[in-house]
C-alpha cells in the first residue's frame, strides 16, 4: 500500500507542520497544470533508476574492498559504506574490560571480563587507542555498518590497573523511521523508492551497498548537468518501459556560477544565460529518456537563495535568480512539454523550488553540521585538504551527534552550506510520491 513518508514527524511545532502538510497536500492540485489527464490504471514501476547529483547519491569513496586513492586519509576510509550526503544516524555501544586481555583485542574480550558500567565516580584516562577494520553487521533487523575503537587506559578508582575499553559505532544506512530522532532517515530518492514497495529499494541491505533490490542510483557527488547527461548516455540501454527515472540536478552548476559572479559581478548576465542553457540541456536529457519507453520524475532545483552559503554571503537574491533561470530553462529553451496529453503520463514535474522555499520560511538557513565535532569513522580529524574532500568528508560523517546545537536533526532544513538535511529530503520525497501516484 502506498504511503507518503511521515514528514510531519520531523516537524516539532504546528507552524512547521502546517508548512509541510500544506505543501504535500497541494501536490494533487498542481497536477492539472503538468500534463495530467485520465488514466486507465496507476503506473507501477518495475525498476527505479536515479540520475543526478549528490542529493540522490550514496558515498562512492568507501565501497567494501575498494581501496581509496585520492580520498585516502592516513590509510583510513573517508566514510561509512553507503553514507548519504546529509545528516546520518550514528549510535554507540561501549563497554570496559576489567582485566587486561593480553593478546586478545578489546572487541573479543571475554564476556565475563566486560564491565558494562564503570566504577562509580571513576574517570577513564586513555593512554592509547586503535581501530578495528570495517565490517558489516545486522542488528535488530536493521542494516548497519560498524567500526570499533579500542582504547587502553585506567580508572581513577578501583580497578586502578590497566583496563581496556571498546566502543562500537553503528551507522544505520537504511531508509528507516528512527525512534526518538524525529522521523525518517535517507536521501529523497531512497525514501521515494521505499514507498513503491519492496524490491525497488536503494540501500538498506547488510553491508549497506549503494544499491539493493531493483533500484539503481547512478547519481554522483559533484555532478553537473554535463555529468548527468553522461550518466544517462552510459546507462541508456537499461531504460525501457516499466522503468521510472528520477532526476534532481543543477545545484552544482548554479553554485559554481554563484561563486563566479560573487568574485566578478560583471559576469552575472552571462551566468544567468548559461543557467537557462543548462536547464534546457537537462530538459533534452529528459526528452531523450522518454523515447526509450521509460518515464521520468524530475525535481526543479530548490531555491539556493535560501541556502546557508547564499544567506551568509548576503547574496540570497543572486542565488535565487540563478536558480530561477536554471528552472526556467526547462521550458523556455529546452522544449520540455508537460502539457501535451502524450507526455502527461511520461514526465512528472515536481516543484522542489517552491517546496524548499516554503520550508525555509519556518526553518531559516542554519547549517546543522558542526565540522569541529566531526571526525572520520576511525576518529581521525576531517582532512583540511583538498578542499573538495574536506566538504565531502564533513558531510558524509555528519551525524545526529555532531550538530551545532540540539541532537534532533528535525530542527534543521540544511545539513551544511548547500545540502539539505533530512527534513528537506523527506519533504521532496513526499511531494514527489504524491505527484507520481496522482499523475502516472
Amino acid at each position: 500500500m502506498f504511503r507518503i513518508p511521515d514528514t510531519t514527524r520531523l516537524l516539532k511545532n504546528s507552524r512547521r507542520t502546517g508548512v509541510a502538510v500544506a505543501a504535500c497536500l497541494s501536490a494533487a492540485a498542481l497536477v492539472a497544470g503538468c500534463g495530467g489527464g485520465d488514466r486507465v490504471k496507476a503506473f507501477q514501476p518495475t525498476q527505479i533508476i536515479a540520475f543526478g547529483d549528490e542529493h540522490s547519491a550514496f558515498d562512492d569513496t568507501s565501497a567494501s574492498g575498494t581501496p581509496l586513492v585520492s580520498a585516502d586519509v592516513n590509510g583510513t576510509r573517508v566514510a561509512y559504506s553507503g553514507s548519504r550526503y546529509t545528516i546520518n544516524v550514528l549510535s554507540e555501544n561501549s563497554w570496559y574490560c576489567s582485566i587486561d586481555p593480553g593478546v586478545n583485542t578489546a572487541e573479543t574480550c571475554p564476556l565475563a571480563q566486560r564491565v558494562l558500567i564503570a566504577p562509580t565516580g571513576a574517570t577513564f584516562t586513555v593512554t592509547s587507542s586503535s581501530f578495528k577494520a570495517f565490517t558489516g553487521q545486522t542488528a535488530q533487523n536493521l542494516p548497519l555498518q560498524v567500526v570499533n575503537q579500542r582504547e587502553v587506559g585506567s580508572f581513577s578508582t578501583a580497578p586502578t590497573t590497566q583496563v581496556w575499553r571498546t566502543t562500537d559505532r553503528f551507522y544505520d544506512c537504511s531508509p528507516n523511521s528512527v525512534s526518538g530522532l524525529g522521523g525518517f532517515i535517507g536521501n529523497w530518492v531512497q525514501l521515494f523508492a521505499k514507498d513503491f514497495g519492496t524490491g525497488l529499494t536503494l540501500g538498506g541491505t547488510a553491508d549497506c551497498p549503494q544499491d539493493s533490490g531493483n533500484g539503481r542510483s547512478y547519481a554522483a557527488w559533484g555532478a553537473k548537468v554535463d555529468q548527468v547527461q553522461a550518466q544517462k548516455d552510459l546507462h541508456r540501454g537499461e531504460l525501457h518501459d516499466g522503468v521510472l527515472v528520477t532526476i534532481l540536478a543543477g545545484q552544482n552548476d548554479i553554485m559554481a556560477a554563484f561563486d563566479e559572479v560573487v568574485l566578478t559581478p560583471a559576469t552575472e548576465e552571462a551566468a544567468l544565460i548559461r543557467m537557462r542553457e543548462k536547464g534546457a540541456q537537462l530538459a533534452g536529457v529528459i526528452n531523450d529518456i522518454i523515447t526509450t519507453g521509460a518515464r521520468v520524475v524530475f525535481l526543479t532545483v530548490p531555491d539556493m537563495g535560501k541556502s546557508p552559503k547564499a544567506v551568509a554571503a548576503g547574496k540570497s537574491g543572486l542565488a535565487t535568480e540563478l536558480t530561477k533561470a536554471f528552472n526556467e530553462g526547462y521550458n523556455n529553451l529546452g522544449g520540455l512539454v508537460l502539457s501535451v496529453t502524450t507526455n502527461g503520463h511520461k514526465i512528472v514535474k515536481v516543484d522542489g523550488y517552491t517546496q524548499i522555499q516554503n520550508l525555509a520560511a519556518s526553518y531559516g538557513s542554519t547549517a546543522a553540521c558542526d565540522i569541529a565535532k566531526t571526525t572520520l569513522p576511525d576518529g581521525a580529524p576531517i582532512p583540511a585538504s583538498p578542499p573538495e574532500l574536506r566538504i565531502k568528508a564533513a558531510l558524509l560523517n555528519c551525524t545526529s551527534n555532531t550538530l551545532v546545537g540540539t541532537t534532533d536533526f528535525s530542527e534543521y532544513l540544511w545539513a551544511d552550506e548547500t545540502h539539505l538535511a533530512p527534513v528537506g529530503h523527506n519533504s521532496l520525497a513526499a511531494i514527489a510520491i504524491a505527484r507520481v501516484r496522482d499523475q502516472l
